[in-house]
């Protein structure tokens, strides 16, 4: 059963809306620590240390962060390790004086955004007590008609950044919703050059 698993990812979700690193990081078993694959990084974290490093930074950008977990469910591999499927919702908002990894003022900062990802979570339990040991995000239902349009034309050089991917020359790039419900929302963006 995945309830007991999906209290400890509610407890987690707590855990980052206090945007404390050492409260996130009680919740990893680092001595068996496995992976972890943020969405907006393009680096799998391999090692716990690089991990901290990389929950820091986010202090020093994040305002508030909201997560909420739903459709729970325990993938049922064999031996001691549990392997966990989730959806999970998120909003950040960024910090008036938010600094990226280098110090330098954080190009979103005061805005916000957010998103749905679905997320497996890897867990082992230690004396009645359940600890991640790996996590993997991917985004739910990408929009992955947007980048090819911009590049197709020759206008606009796109490259990947340590934030995700960013476009040279482009001035705005304003999010549009096209539908909206509880669960989902399609977007599409209006970019001026």
């Amino acid at each position: 059963m995945a309830e007991d698993l999906a209290e400890e990812l509610e407890a987690y979700a707590a855990a980052w809306s206090r945007l404390a690193t050492d409260g996130i990081a009680d919740f990893w078993r680092r001595d068996h620590f496995r992976f972890y694959k943020a969405e907006d990084m393009r680096e799998l974290f391999t090692e716990f240390p690089g991990l901290l490093a990389y929950w820091r930074n986010n202090e020093k950008l994040h305002d508030s962060v909201w997560l909420e977990f739903h459709g729970v469910l325990d993938l049922g591999i064999p031996g001691p390790a549990r392997l966990v499927s989730a959806q999970m919702e998120w909003r950040i908002a960024y910090r008036e004086d938010a600094l990226d990894a280098g110090g330098l003022p954080y190009r979103h900062a005061g805005k916000a955004t957010s998103g749905w990802n679905h997320v497996l979570s890897l867990w082992e339990e230690v004396d009645g007590r359940w600890y991640l040991t790996g996590w993997c995000e991917a985004p739910d239902r990408a929009d992955l008609s947007f980048r090819p349009d911009l590049s197709r034309g020759g206008r606009f050089r796109l490259k990947h950044s340590p934030t995700g991917v960013t476009g040279q020359g482009i001035r705005t790039v304003e999010p549009v919703v096209l539908r909206a419900s509880r669960t989902r929302c399609a977007c599409a963006a209006s970019v001026s050059g």
